[in-house]
């Protein structure tokens, strides 16, 4: 068996029945496969092709055009050109007798040139099994094909519903807990950046997909949300809201510090007001670091014990409260809230409209065949808003707009937005 082509291999595992593997604490070692790991086979790639299972599949580099570079995230990692005499061979006796197996694997393309393949089972070219991630020479797109002295099957990308991938990243944050192997936390780290960058709704949803007719499927170039998700046949979905909400916070709880025997507890009515105050049990010289959200462009305001502090708090970033802090020490925050637009990333006339961390939804009397207009003031949206802060509910040109959480009927989340 080889694998070959790949421009920079990070990562590869091999699994018996798609088993998660488990990991000896510390990370250097995975146990083996026994009980119901069902591990073959764990290559880093990090400067050898050594198996790092306790199996020895110890895998062998072939041919002479390969070097392992630095890689901000993963330390080490193998790149491989793309002359097709070099690659990364397995024995044999790592699969033998196994009626299934799940091959998981990190790679970054330098190009999009077809033929490129993955892993590749066989001897020759007339009989094999293969995967080629930019497709073959005939097809583009990810292709899995088998090929045999008769015959050729192949078959293409399923389009898995985006909320069955976002469990295995939650899975690689259990494994970082077990083992504290970096790499795992970053796998997880990536996909949320990817996914909130790029193929994030303002409601929650992600992905976009005309075909198949599911907004949920990662099928579509990045950054093509009215593209894929509002054309014809397209839609956007919550129903991945609630694990990407797990995994953010998965990845908060990781990103701490060691524990202080402190607990800071938050008394608040957010969103329904600007401000929150946090309570310190326990005492000690720590930093508190708290979120300034990127909307927060009218001001962000601290006190401590009732006392104004000078701070100088930027958008989009945390702010840190450094001190001795004592028993009972209380921190107000107030960041007053504000009225902006959140464009389409590729249609920016298709806009959501939030006030401060809160989407407003256009309440709909009946369902519409064309996007809602609204034509606010361009120095000033606010001034085209009318309505109570204290309720949360507005009204534009005598359509209420409320928070999206709290719409259950027919409603408008993008509108149609003209300047005047």
């Amino acid at each position: 068996m080889k694998t070959f082509k790949l421009p920079a291999v990070i990562l590869l595992i091999f699994c018996a029945f798609g088993i998660t593997p488990s990991f000896a604490r510390g990370g250097d070692q995975i146990l083996d496969g026994i009980g119901e790991t069902g591990l073959i086979a764990r290559y880093l790639f990090n400067g050898d092709a050594r198996d790092w299972s306790r199996n020895n599949h110890h895998g062998t580099i072939q041919g002479s055009d390969f070097r392992f570079v630095p890689d901000s995230l993963f330390g080490n990692v193998l790149s491989l050109q793309e002359d097709g005499e070099t690659y990364i061979s397995i024995p044999g006796r790592a699969v033998a007798g196994e009626e299934s197996l799940s091959i998981s694997g990190w790679i970054f393309m330098r190009s999009a040139i077809s033929g490129q393949m993955f892993i590749d089972f066989g001897k020759n070219g007339k009989s094999h099994f293969f995967a080629a991630p930019a497709g073959t020479k005939d097809k583009e797109g990810f292709q899995v094909q088998i090929v045999t002295e008769s015959a050729r099957h192949s078959a293409g990308a399923p389009a898995v519903h985006a909320n069955q991938h976002i469990p295995q990243i939650i899975g690689a944050l259990e494994i970082y807990r077990d083992s504290d192997a970096p790499e795992y936390y970053h796998i997880a780290d990536n996909f949320r950046e990817i996914v909130t960058s790029d193929y994030m709704y303002s409601i929650g949803g992600v992905a976009g997909a005309r075909i198949p007719n599911n907004a949920e499927c990662f099928t579509a170039q990045p950054a093509t949300l009215y593209g894929n998700g509002f054309a014809a046949g397209g839609q956007n979905e919550t129903c991945a809201t609630y694990n990407m909400l797990k995994l953010t916070s998965g990845l908060f709880l990781f990103d701490q510090r060691a524990d202080r025997n402190i607990t800071v507890t938050q008394t608040t009515v957010y969103p329904k007001e600007d401000r929150t105050l946090l309570t310190i049990k326990g005492k000690g010289r720590f930093d508190l670091n708290v979120r300034v959200p990127h909307w927060a462009t009218k001001g962000y305001f601290v006190k401590i014990n009732c006392k104004d502090v000078k701070i100088n708090a930027v958008p989009g970033s945390y702010l840190t409260l450094s001190r001795k802090w004592k028993n009972g020490d209380t921190v107000e925050l107030r960041m007053p809230f504000k009225f902006y637009l959140e464009p389409v990333m590729d249609q920016q006339n298709i806009a959501s409209l939030f006030y401060g961390p809160v989407p407003l939804a256009a309440q709909e009397p009946e369902p519409r065949t064309e996007w809602r207009k609204v034509k606010p003031d361009a120095e000033d949206i606010c001034k085209s808003i009318s309505g109570s802060p204290e309720q949360l509910e507005f009204t534009i040109d005598g359509v209420v707009f409320k928070p999206f959480y709290e719409t259950y009927g027919r409603h408008s989340v993008y509108l149609d937005v003209t300047l005047k």
